[in-house]
């Protein structure tokens, strides 16, 4: 039996279980992305992020915001899903083989352990890659349908594209790597989600950080603020004062006459840059976590 096939064989109830969840998540999100874009042909001034207030517009709004809020609903299940599909596939690997005792053997037929850990994840991964590809992509084009079809900039970028699709391999290799130390699957699923949870969203605070030391200050009623604020990512509210001091406490006392008026924003050129950084840390996750998990499976015992 081939490699690729003795994976499906192994793990095809988690798999095909995923492949529904997906399917069914991909169906609800066509049928909401049909819908709004009908509402955007039907009435093209009244939705997106520049719209003109033509009479009809309140009735259209009215009937565009049900599906819009549902969308809203489906976009959150996206900061769960990688999570979710990544540990499943990814903690029953190696676990399932200790579990069940038929590593012993495994090991002992293959040339390499590193070799035959390969073989096992390689098939799995890729199903997980294109269960995610196909939720990220279904994910943008919901996001866009949204906004009337235009650029969505900075909202909700982490709910859609490639950030889907890498945390859920950091989940993956974390379930993976905790599979070869625990050796029993259901503590390894427990455990993996927390800890991916904590890797995943920890990296959201830490480049939250830098996101502020890089933000520029955009006020409200300012010209650029039509041309920015669309497509930025708005981080805080600031008072300017008129000598040009910048305060950021909400609870302070301003003098009169001013008000917090501003935004601290990440522009939406900005956009690409700060894909590219958190897409690179995570691959980093990943490689540093999968480089564990062989020195865990060579120095495992098999038992």
């Amino acid at each position: 039996m081939s490699w690729p096939r003795l994976a499906w064989r192994l793990q095809r109830f988690e798999i095909a279980s995923l492949a529904l969840a997906a399917l069914a998540w991909i169906v609800t999100a066509g049928v909401i992305t049909w819908r709004l874009y009908g509402y955007v042909e039907l009435y093209p001034d009244c939705f997106g992020l520049t719209t003109r207030s033509a009479p009809y517009c309140e009735e259209a709004s009215l009937q565009f915001a049900p599906w819009d809020q549902t969308g809203e609903a489906l976009l959150w299940f996206v900061l769960a899903i990688p999570i979710v599909f990544g540990v499943v596939l990814g903690s029953s690997i190696v676990a399932r083989e200790i579990e069940e005792g038929t590593v012993q053997l495994a090991w002992a037929y293959s040339r390499s352990r590193t070799g035959w850990l390969g073989r096992r994840l390689l098939p799995v991964a890729l199903a997980l890659l294109v269960l995610l590809t196909a939720v990220a992509v279904a994910a943008e084009v919901l996001t866009v349908a949204r906004l009337g079809g235009e650029n969505p900039g900075f909202q909700r970028f982490d709910q859609r594209g490639v950030l889907v699709v890498l945390r859920g391999l950091v989940a993956f290799a974390v379930g993976l790597l905790l599979g070869t130390w625990l050796g029993r699957t259901l503590p390894t699923v427990l455990a993996a989600t927390a800890i991916s949870a904590i890797l995943v969203f920890g990296l959201v605070f830490g480049l939250d950080a830098w996101r502020r030391s890089e933000a520029v200050i955009v006020e409200m009623n300012s010209a650029a603020a039509d041309e920015i604020l669309p497509l930025a990512m708005i981080l805080d509210p600031v008072a300017v004062l008129a000598d040009g001091t910048v305060i950021t406490d909400r609870s302070a006392d301003l003098p009169p006459g001013e008000a917090f008026d501003a935004l601290t924003v990440l522009p939406g050129s900005a956009y690409w840059a700060w894909i590219a950084r958190e897409a690179a840390a995570l691959l980093l996750m990943v490689a540093g976590i999968l480089a564990a998990t062989t020195v865990a499976v060579r120095h495992r015992r098999p038992m």
